[in-house]
Protein backbone atom coordinates (compact mmCIF):
# COMPACT_ATOMS: atom_id res chain seq x y z
CA UNK A 1 0.00 0.00 0.00
CA UNK A 2 1.78 3.31 -1.28
CA UNK A 3 1.78 6.71 0.91
CA UNK A 4 -0.87 9.16 -0.65
CA UNK A 5 -3.98 8.13 -2.54
CA UNK A 6 -4.22 9.25 -6.01
CA UNK A 7 -8.01 10.46 -6.32
CA UNK A 8 -9.46 9.71 -9.85
CA UNK A 9 -9.57 13.48 -9.97
CA UNK A 10 -6.00 13.62 -10.06
CA UNK A 11 -6.03 11.01 -12.84
CA UNK A 12 -5.79 13.35 -15.82
CA UNK A 13 -3.80 16.35 -14.36
CA UNK A 14 -0.88 13.72 -13.49
CA UNK A 15 -1.33 11.82 -17.58
CA UNK A 16 -0.70 15.28 -18.65
CA UNK A 17 2.63 15.64 -17.41
CA UNK A 18 3.70 11.89 -17.18
CA UNK A 19 2.75 11.14 -20.86
CA UNK A 20 6.06 10.14 -22.99
CA UNK A 21 8.43 11.06 -19.98
CA UNK A 22 10.70 9.18 -17.35
CA UNK A 23 9.13 9.86 -14.13
CA UNK A 24 11.77 9.13 -11.23
CA UNK A 25 9.66 8.28 -8.12
CA UNK A 26 11.50 8.98 -4.91
CA UNK A 27 10.74 6.93 -1.91
CA UNK A 28 9.02 4.62 -3.92
CA UNK A 29 7.74 1.85 -1.89
CA UNK A 30 6.03 -0.81 -3.27
CA UNK A 31 5.54 0.39 -6.45
CA UNK A 32 2.14 1.03 -6.50
CA UNK A 33 2.66 4.48 -7.76
CA UNK A 34 5.37 4.01 -10.34
CA UNK A 35 3.03 1.48 -11.56
CA UNK A 36 -0.30 3.92 -11.82
CA UNK A 37 2.63 6.32 -14.07
CA UNK A 38 3.33 3.79 -16.58
CA UNK A 39 -0.69 3.57 -17.07
CA UNK A 40 -1.01 7.35 -17.20
CA UNK A 41 1.65 7.00 -20.26
CA UNK A 42 5.18 7.52 -18.81
CA UNK A 43 7.44 6.23 -21.11
CA UNK A 44 9.78 4.94 -17.87
CA UNK A 45 9.43 5.12 -14.07
CA UNK A 46 13.05 4.86 -12.45
CA UNK A 47 12.08 3.82 -8.78
CA UNK A 48 14.73 4.65 -5.78
CA UNK A 49 13.73 3.18 -2.43
CA UNK A 50 16.20 2.43 0.06
CA UNK A 51 13.88 -0.46 1.73
CA UNK A 52 13.89 -3.32 0.08
CA UNK A 53 10.48 -3.15 -0.41
CA UNK A 54 10.25 -4.51 -4.20
CA UNK A 55 8.60 -7.77 -5.31
CA UNK A 56 9.41 -8.45 -8.57
CA UNK A 57 10.66 -6.57 -11.69
CA UNK A 58 8.05 -4.60 -13.65
CA UNK A 59 8.15 -3.83 -17.58
CA UNK A 60 9.13 -0.10 -18.00
CA UNK A 61 10.19 0.17 -14.33
CA UNK A 62 13.98 0.70 -13.50
CA UNK A 63 14.57 -0.43 -9.67
CA UNK A 64 17.08 1.72 -7.47
CA UNK A 65 17.70 0.02 -3.74
CA UNK A 66 19.57 3.28 -2.24
CA UNK A 67 19.16 6.27 -0.55
CA UNK A 68 18.87 9.53 -2.93
CA UNK A 69 22.35 10.72 -2.00
CA UNK A 70 24.22 7.59 -3.12
CA UNK A 71 22.21 7.89 -6.78
CA UNK A 72 23.54 9.56 -9.12
CA UNK A 73 21.42 12.09 -10.90
CA UNK A 74 20.85 12.95 -14.61
CA UNK A 75 21.81 16.97 -15.22
CA UNK A 76 18.04 17.27 -16.70
CA UNK A 77 15.18 15.39 -15.49
CA UNK A 78 11.70 14.91 -16.74
CA UNK A 79 9.13 14.43 -13.67
CA UNK A 80 9.94 13.89 -9.93
CA UNK A 81 7.26 11.78 -7.90
CA UNK A 82 7.51 12.81 -4.53
CA UNK A 83 4.68 11.03 -2.85
CA UNK A 84 4.36 11.95 1.14
CA UNK A 85 7.93 12.87 1.40
CA UNK A 86 9.52 12.55 5.11
CA UNK A 87 9.55 15.89 7.03
CA UNK A 88 12.78 15.65 8.37
CA UNK A 89 16.32 16.09 5.94
CA UNK A 90 16.63 13.36 3.09
CA UNK A 91 19.83 14.21 1.81
CA UNK A 92 20.10 14.21 -2.09
CA UNK A 93 16.15 14.85 -2.53
CA UNK A 94 17.06 18.58 -3.42
CA UNK A 95 19.25 17.67 -6.12
CA UNK A 96 16.29 15.89 -7.74
CA UNK A 97 14.24 18.70 -7.40
CA UNK A 98 16.62 20.88 -8.30
CA UNK A 99 17.26 19.08 -11.88
CA UNK A 100 13.64 18.02 -12.61
CA UNK A 101 11.46 20.36 -14.95
CA UNK A 102 8.45 18.84 -13.23
CA UNK A 103 7.67 17.50 -9.57
CA UNK A 104 4.20 15.91 -8.82
CA UNK A 105 3.77 16.26 -4.77
CA UNK A 106 1.11 14.09 -3.28
CA UNK A 107 0.96 14.80 0.76
CA UNK A 108 -0.76 16.63 3.17
CA UNK A 109 0.33 19.52 5.76
CA UNK A 110 -3.07 20.39 7.19
CA UNK A 111 -5.20 19.13 9.90
CA UNK A 112 -2.14 18.00 11.97
CA UNK A 113 -0.25 15.64 9.30
CA UNK A 114 2.84 16.66 8.34
CA UNK A 115 4.89 16.38 5.02
CA UNK A 116 8.13 17.39 3.11
CA UNK A 117 11.36 18.83 4.73
CA UNK A 118 11.47 22.57 4.64
CA UNK A 119 14.15 22.42 2.08
CA UNK A 120 12.17 20.90 -0.14
CA UNK A 121 9.37 23.38 0.17
CA UNK A 122 11.98 26.14 -0.43
CA UNK A 123 12.46 24.75 -3.67
CA UNK A 124 8.76 24.43 -4.87
CA UNK A 125 7.39 27.25 -3.80
CA UNK A 126 10.13 28.66 -6.65
CA UNK A 127 8.10 27.21 -9.10
CA UNK A 128 4.91 27.51 -11.19
CA UNK A 129 1.58 25.63 -10.07
CA UNK A 130 0.47 23.69 -12.82
CA UNK A 131 -2.22 21.86 -10.81
CA UNK A 132 -3.92 21.54 -7.15
CA UNK A 133 -6.15 19.28 -6.61
CA UNK A 134 -7.01 19.37 -2.84
CA UNK A 135 -9.06 16.36 -1.06
CA UNK A 136 -9.57 15.42 2.23
CA UNK A 137 -6.90 12.46 2.30
CA UNK A 138 -3.90 14.28 0.65
CA UNK A 139 -3.54 16.99 -1.69
CA UNK A 140 -1.68 17.15 -5.45
CA UNK A 141 0.18 19.74 -6.65
CA UNK A 142 2.35 19.66 -10.06
CA UNK A 143 5.02 22.29 -10.10
CA UNK A 144 6.68 23.25 -13.07
CA UNK A 145 9.45 25.75 -14.41
CA UNK A 146 10.40 28.31 -14.77
CA UNK A 147 9.86 29.96 -11.39
CA UNK A 148 7.88 33.23 -11.21
CA UNK A 149 6.76 34.90 -8.12
CA UNK A 150 3.04 33.76 -7.12
CA UNK A 151 1.02 33.46 -4.41
CA UNK A 152 1.64 30.22 -1.99
CA UNK A 153 -1.03 27.89 -1.30
CA UNK A 154 -2.40 26.43 1.90
CA UNK A 155 -0.56 23.33 1.21
CA UNK A 156 2.42 25.57 1.10
CA UNK A 157 2.19 27.65 3.98
CA UNK A 158 1.38 25.12 6.52
CA UNK A 159 4.77 23.42 5.27
CA UNK A 160 7.00 26.30 5.68
CA UNK A 161 5.51 27.76 8.58
CA UNK A 162 4.89 24.85 10.77
CA UNK A 163 1.60 26.77 11.48
CA UNK A 164 -1.39 24.51 12.38
CA UNK A 165 -3.50 24.90 9.70
CA UNK A 166 -6.88 23.06 8.47
CA UNK A 167 -7.91 21.53 5.48
CA UNK A 168 -10.98 23.79 5.01
CA UNK A 169 -8.71 26.52 5.49
CA UNK A 170 -5.93 25.17 3.23
CA UNK A 171 -8.17 24.96 0.53
CA UNK A 172 -9.06 28.13 0.16
CA UNK A 173 -5.90 29.41 -0.19
CA UNK A 174 -4.43 30.19 -4.33
CA UNK A 175 -5.87 28.45 -6.79
CA UNK A 176 -4.53 27.00 -10.22
CA UNK A 177 -3.65 29.39 -12.53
Amino acid sequence: MPYGHISPEMLPEIAAVVRRKVVWDLGAGDLAHARTMLKLGAREVIAIEKEDTFDSPYRGIKQIHAYFHEVDAPDSIDVVLLSWPCNYSMRGVVRFLERAHTVIYLGSNTSGSACGDPRIWENLVEREVVAYVPTRRNVLLIYSQPPRTRDLVGEEIAALTGQFMDYDDAIGYGKKG
